[in-house]
């Protein structure tokens, strides 16, 4: 199966996730992220250890910390995905 997770930003602002491709698949099939329901969604990746603290700090001061996930991991931007967009990037 698709082993790739993602995580949704919802109205509250708060990030939720990572759930396996088949959840939000099964999800968006029972109408949720459709319409006003939608919510901007993005793939999950897991984040790379830090080479060493120097790098991490020169990271962190050039890094916007606007879409970093809580745990520090290095996903993308969200996306609003509708629902026949949803399975083309799924």
């Amino acid at each position: 199966g698709d082993a790739r997770r993602w995580e949704y930003r919802a109205r509250d602002g708060k990030v939720y996730g990572p759930y396996p491709t088949q959840t939000v698949l099964d999800w968006q099939a029972a109408g949720y992220f459709a319409g006003d329901g939608g919510a901007p969604m993005r793939e999950y990746v897991d984040a790379p250890p830090p080479k060493n603290a120097g790098d991490e700090l020169a990271g962190d001061l050039e890094d916007s910390d606007d879409d970093a996930a809580p745990d520090g991991s290095s996903a993308g931007p969200f996306v609003e995905l509708q629902d026949a967009a949803m399975r083309e990037v799924i």
